[in-house]
């Protein structure tokens, strides 16, 4: 199973039509970026602390599970194992997608505070100024971009999404025989073993848990931030 899914990774990495979505996406993703920037400043796009050092914890425990596949006579890729070949290939795809997850959720903070503050203005004042109106067309213009772009990078995700899940059966079948060694190599001192169970597989036997909990957390935020966006637009059609 590891093999046909590093093969798979392979073969999609290396896909001119694929290689063309990812690069169309991407310079499409910066140009709303920019956008963003422009109108709303840097200070205004807020990132997720909170899944933000998730993240690096994630990246933490994949980098110990990789070098933990090295022997100590093995000092080349020659002996990791093919699931830690395909564990390498998938971060690319998973990391490239996090990113852009953490990166939409910052926009769509921004646009949200910002109709916010539209809509305080509105009822407090009545009647908000030439620059408010533009910049609530630019939100409903940027929004709508958004819109077009998470359908193209949430198409080229689950074209690889299917991975995360493969980890997730070699985590189990790590982690029952892992712990069949802890308590079955009774020659060996309790302490001992677990000291190398913490030393040897702890990356292995958390970063694909940690990769699922991390996607669930960030697809939660994007819903919960898309209902108030929705909220807020439809509000904002009542006042006018």
């Amino acid at each position: 199973m590891s093999s046909i899914s590093t093969l798979q990774l392979l073969w999609l990495s290396h896909s001119s039509a694929y290689s063309s979505l990812v690069v169309s996406v991407v310079n499409r993703v910066l140009h709303i970026n920019r956008i963003v920037l422009r109108k709303f400043g840097d200070d205004q796009l807020h990132s997720d602390d909170s899944l933000v050092l998730l993240f690096l914890l994630k990246v933490v425990l994949t980098i110990h599970h990789i070098l933990a596949q090295y022997r100590p006579h093995e000092k080349n890729l020659i002996g990791v194992r093919y699931h830690t070949v395909n564990v390498i290939l998938f971060e690319i795809f998973y990391c490239s997608y996090l990113l852009y997850q953490l990166l939409f959720l910052g926009w769509q903070r921004t646009l949200l505070a910002f109709l916010e503050s539209y809509i305080a203005l509105v009822q407090d004042r009545g009647s908000p100024t030439s620059d408010y109106y533009r910049k609530v067309i630019d939100v409903f213009d940027i929004y709508t971009q958004m819109a077009g772009i998470h359908f193209r990078v949430t198409s080229a995700w689950l074209r690889v999404s299917s991975m995360m899940f493969i980890s997730v059966y070699y985590t189990a079948h790590e982690a029952t025989y892992t712990f069949y060694c802890l308590f079955a190599m009774s020659e060996i001192p309790l302490l001992t073993r677990a000291y190398l169970v913490i030393v040897n597989k702890v990356g292995t036997c958390l970063h694909p848990l940690v990769a699922v909990l991390l996607m669930g957390m960030a697809s939660d935020r994007l819903k919960h931030f898309e209902a108030q966006l929705c909220e807020r637009i439809f509000l904002i059609e009542l006042l006018h």
